[in-house]
């Protein structure tokens, strides 16, 4: 119940910058809250549209909700922005396996 309490607050301002809100995506996607952790994805590309690791981290996360269309569109977008991450090829190359 604390861990949900924590991220309430944070929903309230009191975790602001896209760094914080991929970490608060991480943990969720870490305890299971898929949805959760998709739409602080989501906050982090709002607040910083330019970050290709977040894409990175969404498409992980679809990939491994089965969502392999949102994966590969999220992977593009974060090589778009940096086709030097090379841990973005490795799962992007990956994805294809899964199809």
């Amino acid at each position: 119940m604390k861990k949900r309490q924590f991220f309430t607050l944070c929903m309230f301002g009191l975790c602001i910058g896209a760094i914080w809100a991929q970490h608060i995506a991480y943990i969720n996607a870490d305890m299971e809250l898929y949805e959760d952790a998709i739409q602080w994805y989501f906050k982090s590309i709002e607040i910083d549209p330019s970050n290709d690791i977040t894409y990175n981290a969404l498409g992980s996360l679809y990939r491994k909700l089965g969502r392999f269309k949102e994966a590969k569109e999220n992977y593009f977008e974060s090589l778009r922005i940096d086709n030097t991450y090379a841990v973005t090829h490795f799962n992007y190359g990956n994805l294809f396996y899964y199809f």
